[in-house]
């Protein structure tokens, strides 16, 4: 039956008419389906229709290469940049080493100034001494 089908679609007037003038049109007729040859403006009207449908397909394949292209800006805005990763990480680094170097140099001079304070009152003559 699918064999009949495919060979009702592709049956042309031309090809009608030998199969008729040969007499074994009837062979591939049913009495729910008699043969008949496909017009001209059916086959008009079938490449129109296939011509549309290519032409909203083709439509379709634009807007979804677009949407795939926006898609893959979006996710490259997600990736983190390396080298702007790099150079944050290094400016932490340096931030926090100097931070390091400062806290130990304050630390170095609060200890200088306390001993310095301590020696300085320790060097009174005579010692102050509380008269009662």
């Amino acid at each position: 039956m699918r064999r009949l089908f495919l060979f009702r679609k592709i049956l042309t007037a031309s090809r009608y008419q030998t199969l008729k003038k040969k007499g074994v049109l009837h062979q591939y007729e049913t009495e729910d389906e008699p043969i008949r040859p496909i017009l001209d403006h059916e086959l008009t009207s079938a490449i129109d229709s296939l011509q549309n449908s290519t032409a909203a397909i083709e439509e379709q394949c634009k807007v979804l290469e677009a949407q795939r292209a926006a898609l893959m800006q979006l996710k490259a805005l997600d990736k983190p940049n390396l080298e702007v990763e790099h150079f944050r990480n290094e400016r932490r680094r340096k931030e926090h080493q100097e931070k390091a170097r400062l806290d130990v140099a304050v630390s170095t001079e609060l200890k200088i100034r306390l001993l310095s304070a301590d020696w300085s009152r320790s060097m009174i003559w005579p010692p102050l001494s509380r008269s009662s």
